[in-house]
């Protein structure tokens, strides 16, 4: 077919005889992307090529590109693959020298990307390198998305030659290995021992990719203190370079759960990286700390800052799109709106092998689940996913923490209590402490509840929605607990942040019975308890805090053995009338009419 295709277009421009009078200039057109007025006068020797381009248009070989800023052709993808082709078996020499021009002439104007295209083309591996030694801050900030597929075009052994550039061919293999399988970290140590702002970014870069993110934070903690560009004294690459590692440092702050940080970060990255794919990415990282954080408002605008920007090219969209699209989905969540989640989380699709915030995703996959009372479905599929990223949840990894809360809560949504305890009852991570304190509630163990709610409902590193959902595990317990002054204090400032942030969501990680119960205490809920339970059934999947006597837990766990009431009165040594009003106050406490349904549920809490 190749051959075809170079004999026609030959045969085309020999016999036509217009074609023929421009066939040198149609040669060389092919090596110029852009084909504009200036690049084309250098394939011309500085001489008008504004006639030859008109031919070449009026014949078809050339099409105006509508879309560019200035005067620039577009040369066919087939015609301009046979015209290079007949260029190199023709005249290779030519062919190599008009590259190099044109290399030259893009590094004159200030377009180094261009001319390091044109480098490569030509072969030519010593301009190549001079061109990133020169410029690779530059490129490596401007034209991010693209450097991976220049990078591939050269020679390993072209690269290696320095250790800068070879760090840098070795930390796009990392960018684009499947995360389940991640590639070796680049030997960072080769860099310099005290790297500049840009040589310790890219540092950075390669240890969040490996999976050291409390690392790679650490790393990016004085490239904080980066000057910001004077907009009006500062040139254009300048402000590109700033927000690239703005952008950059925010998500190694986000992956790394410094929330705060990270926001500041990538405010400035947005700003900085105006007019550029930085600023779209920005918008959808901020979109998803806010998110995350349970920050309504704010998550919802950065979502509409994102929406505004055109898609990118298809590899670059998969790159940049799923942080705002699971932005998206949290915040429909917390509207109550489950179709859309369900409709974003299923356009997202399952997480890629090669994509960084995999974790999130599934988070707000175990959220949706959770919400529509589907806590099996959701459980498996987030273990599943898991254990193909089995080192990318750890070291620092937020994520590690906020999947450890969700599939407890989607544990205990199941009636598995001791296995939610499993899961996190040891941790000391605020972003599990609300899951803990439901756990103790759902046990019985008021005081345990409560030391937690006590223990982190200040705590800086708890979200909004954490705040919430604990005040509301401090009320529910207080009233169980025959405290309602108490309950009343803690549901007063559940609704009161509620309010404040529009966030109703967390109530629905209460059953019905005890919101009834909270609601009796006065303060207006957001939510309705009957709508919210009947609309979403994991909440009803819960069951309400009991709190047996020490006496009543032996008799409830020798009901569980299957003896009969005489033979547990014999065991413990007193009457059976003694026996029958305890089991009486356990059914009651318990709201059971059997011993069967006791002991299930008794089972189900972890009592027995």
């Amino acid at each position: 077919m190749r051959g075809a295709v170079d004999r026609l277009i030959g045969r085309l421009l020999t016999i036509d005889r217009d074609l023929a009078s421009v066939r040198e200039f149609a040669l060389l057109s092919a090596a110029a992307v852009p084909l504009t007025t200036e690049a084309a006068e250098v394939l011309a020797g500085g001489r008008s090529a504004s006639s030859q381009l008109r031919m070449l248009e009026r014949l078809g070989m050339v099409l105006p590109d509508t879309t560019a800023t200035e005067p620039t052709w577009i040369v066919p993808v087939p015609v301009r693959a046979s015209l290079l082709r007949l260029m190199k078996s023709e005249e290779p020499g030519r062919l190599s020298g008009a590259l190099l021009a044109l290399a030259q002439h893009w590094l004159d104007r200030g377009r180094p990307r261009t001319a390091f295209v044109h480098a490569i083309d030509a072969e030519e591996w010593d301009l190549v390198l001079d061109i990133l030694r020169e410029h690779w801050r530059t490129l490596y900030t401007t034209d991010f998305l693209h450097m991976d597929g220049d990078l591939a075009r050269i020679p390993p052994k072209v690269l290696e030659s320095e250790p800068l550039f070879d760090t840098l061919r070795r930390m796009h293999r990392q960018f684009s290995a499947p995360k389940d399988s991640p590639a070796p970290r680049p030997e960072v140590e080769t860099l310099a021992d005290t790297p500049d702002d840009a040589e310790q970014l890219m540092r950075a870069i390669a240890l969040r990719l490996g999976g050291e993110f409390e690392a790679a934070a650490e790393e990016c903690e004085p490239l904080m203190r980066l000057p910001i560009p004077d907009p009006d004294a500062s040139t254009a690459a300048e402000r590109d370079g700033f927000g690239f590692a703005c952008l950059h440092v925010g998500i190694s702050f986000l992956v790394a759960g410094r929330f705060d940080d990270a926001i500041q970060v990538l405010r400035r990255g947005h700003r900085a990286g105006a007019g550029t794919f930085i600023e779209r990415d920005a918008a959808g990282k901020l979109a998803l700390a806010h998110a995350v954080l349970g920050h309504m408002a704010e998550a919802g605008f950065w979502i509409d800052q994102e929406s505004r920007h055109p898609a990118l090219p298809t590899e670059s969209e998969l790159v940049v799109r799923p942080a705002g699209m699971i932005a998206a989905a949290l915040s429909s969540l917390d509207r109550f709106d489950t179709d859309s989640a369900l409709h974003l989380i299923t356009e997202l699709g399952p997480p890629d092998d090669k994509e960084e915030f995999w974790g999130f995703g599934l988070y707000a996959y175990g959220q949706l689940a959770l919400t529509t009372g589907t806590p099996a479905d959701g459980l498996r599929y987030i273990d599943f996913q898991m254990r193909r990223f089995p080192t990318m949840h750890g070291n620092g990894a937020v994520v590690g923490h906020l999947l450890s809360s969700i599939r407890a809560d989607l544990l205990l949504a199941l009636g598995r209590t001791g296995a939610a305890e499993d899961l996190v009852g040891e941790s000391t991570n605020p972003h599990s402490a609300a899951a803990r304190a439901r756990i103790r509630l759902h046990i019985g163990d008021l005081p345990g509840a409560l030391a937690i709610v006590d223990e982190y409902d200040t705590d800086l590193g708890c979200t909004v929605r954490d705040c919430i959902e604990l005040s509301l595990v401090g009320a529910a317990a207080s009233l169980a607990g025959g405290a309602p002054d108490t309950a009343r204090q803690y549901l007063n400032r559940a609704v009161t942040l509620s309010r404040l942030t529009g966030l109703r969501r967390p109530f629905m990680m209460l059953p019905g019975d005890m919101l009834r119960q909270l609601a009796a205490l006065g303060p207006e809920l957001p939510v309705d308890p009957d709508g919210t339970v009947s609309a979403f059934p994991a909440s009803r999947a819960s069951a309400p805090p009991v709190r047996l006597t020490d006496r009543e837990l032996v008799i409830l766990r020798s009901l569980a053995t299957g003896a009969t009431i005489s033979a547990i009165a014999r065991q413990h040594v007193v009457s059976v009338n003694t026996v029958k009003t305890q089991v009486r106050s356990i059914y009651r406490k318990m709201s059971t009419r059997s011993r069967a349904d006791t002991v299930e549920m008794a089972r189900r809490l972890g009592l027995v």
